[in-house]
């Protein structure tokens, strides 16, 4: 049962100001106006849907591809039309400022993390971000843990 008390209030009005502080920063400011960019180009947009258009007629016909000849036609299409997607400026623009906009909350997430104990994992989902060794879940089965320590936390909180 959640109890709400005074604590509880005073970590929404934290998480509310950290919005408002991540909306306010340049690389928050970037993302909406590549975004915005983005969904604004009619060409661009016409690319995309008929983009979706050939995947979902890939998709019917993946079940049966080894017996039809034009399958293999298909996917060499697919592929295409989804390279000239990813070297589109607008698509490359985007990409670069969902990864910088992601390395912020990811800055953001490890120090809220490392606050509450130091041996939470916080993967950061950045594609060029060091990788750490696969940490097998732990006994609380919904955060990883790197060791043991996590067990010493959870008794200091007791």
């Amino acid at each position: 049962m959640l109890v709400i008390n005074q604590d509880l209030l005073v970590i929404d009005d934290a998480i509310d100001r950290l919005v408002e502080d991540i909306k306010k920063t340049g690389e928050f400011q970037s993302y909406l106006e590549v975004k915005r960019h983005f969904t604004n180009d009619p060409d661009l947009q016409r690319e995309i849907g008929s983009f979706q258009i050939l995947v979902r007629e890939f998709s019917d016909q993946d079940k049966y591809a080894s017996y039809r000849p034009e399958s293999k036609m298909l996917k060499k299409l697919l592929l295409a039309k989804k390279r000239e997607l990813d070297l589109n400026p607008l698509v490359v623009a985007l990409r670069l400022a969902e990864v910088d906009l992601q390395a912020v909350l990811a800055s953001i997430t490890n120090q809220v993390a490392h606050q509450v104990s130091e041996t939470i994992y916080v993967d950061s989902g950045l594609p060029l971000a060091t990788r750490h060794e696969k940490v097998s879940r732990g006994i609380y089965q919904n955060i990883k843990e790197k060791d043991i320590a996590c067990l010493n936390d959870k008794k200091e909180l007791e």
